[in-house]
């Protein structure tokens, strides 16, 4: 039996230019995992992303003289077209946020306000807030309420805002 001498760049043409087509048809850049190295203490977070979530933390906390008892952010998959901050978020990644604690100055009735009526309507203390964000550019594009006895979301990770 005679052996062909094997031809490196014949190989790695006849196999690398199949798995390039399928990268680029599938999104090379688009897998559920962060594309840049993870600290071990920020769970699927890249140090961007936990950075961009502790920076919206603090600037709620700001705005609305809160006192915290739980700040936390999960990973989830986007884009989300929704939007109640005026901005959408349009990566494949996105950082789900939740503040647990008093929120001094704010009250939501848990339902659309009738602007026509002058009879004040039930309030409801708010307990948390939800913020939405892109992964990517580190802006909200989604603020919720919750009001009762809110829980940290299972596998978060804390937010450490000192």
């Amino acid at each position: 039996m005679a052996f062909r001498p094997l031809n490196v760049k014949t190989m790695l043409r006849a196999i690398g230019a199949p798995l390039l087509i399928a990268c680029a048809l599938s999104g090379c850049n688009d897998s559920a995992g962060p594309t840049e190295s993870t600290s071990g203490s920020h769970g699927d977070l890249t140090d961007q992303e936990y950075n961009f979530a502790v920076a919206l933390a603090r600037q709620e906390v700001r705005q609305d003289s809160a006192s915290l008892s739980s700040a936390t952010v999960t990973v989830g998959r986007g884009p989300e077209t929704e939007s109640n901050l005026g901005y959408p978020c349009q990566s494949n990644r996105l950082l789900y946020i939740k503040l647990i604690g008093a929120f001094p100055h704010m009250k939501t009735t848990g339902q659309p306000l009738d602007q026509n009526s002058n009879i004040e309507p039930p309030h409801n203390t708010v307990h948390a807030v939800t913020l939405t964000a892109d992964a990517q550019s580190g802006r909200a594009c989604l603020q919720g309420v919750q009001t009762g006895n809110p829980t940290p979301a299972p596998e978060s990770v804390p937010l450490q805002l000192n």
